[in-house]
């Protein structure tokens, strides 16, 4: 029988209950004092709380992951001659032609650029200039335009310095000796001698045949 049922029974006189454990023994008569074992309710076990870290959920991809390194920045060009180099190296191909086509330089220092644009340049290019050139320096530019004449274009400057190097050229004595051998012959390419130290720049073989 369940507790409540022996506990009635034990008030009742009934018949005795046998000690936990005895494996039933022979019934007790009535009268006789009763050794009752001690009932009480099964007692739950005791909550075993265990402390843990908590497993690393983060992927293993992130855990691996190099810390972020400082972005390298190229150096503030020394004229506008390097700065139009620069951005051939970051192959900004409209922007270069533009720079070279269209800008007339009145005021340059490194940070700081003031130019006359042809009328033919983009409305944006000192708004464009002045933001990937902060962004590839890591210094803030200052690039306006201005209505002053400015100097030659970049690709002014080269024709004017090809037509002095043609001229000169031809006035050469081993120049005139060939004219005077070959009157049909003509100069067809003229290239300045490189510093010393300086790579030479390959020549081109539809530039380097007389005609």
């Amino acid at each position: 029988p369940d507790p409540a049922e022996l506990v009635r029974r034990a008030e009742d006189g009934g018949a005795a209950v046998s000690s936990a454990g005895t494996g039933g023994g022979a019934p007790q008569p009535r009268g006789t004092p009763r050794a009752e074992a001690p009932i009480s309710a099964p007692r739950p076990a005791p909550s075993r709380v265990t402390a843990q870290s908590a497993p690393d959920t983060a992927p293993k991809a992130m855990r691996d992951e190099a810390p972020e390194t400082a972005p390298v920045f190229s150096p503030v060009p020394r004229d506008f001659e390097a700065l139009v180099a620069l951005v051939a190296e970051k192959r900004e191909a409209i922007l270069h032609a533009n720079l070279s086509n269209m800008v007339h330089v009145v005021r340059y220092e490194p940070g700081m650029l003031e130019f006359r644009p042809a009328a033919q340049a983009p409305k944006n290019l000192a708004g464009q200039l002045q933001a990937l050139l902060t962004q590839w320096t890591g210094r803030r530019w200052m690039v306006s335009v201005s209505n002053q004449e400015g100097a030659a274009t970049l690709r002014q400057q080269a024709q004017s310095n090809e037509t002095r190097l043609r001229q000169e050229t031809a006035e050469h004595p081993m120049v005139k000796a060939v004219k005077l051998v070959f009157p049909d012959a003509s100069i067809v390419a003229v290239r300045e001698r490189p510093q010393p130290g300086a790579p030479e720049t390959p020549a081109d073989p539809d530039e380097a045949s007389e005609e």
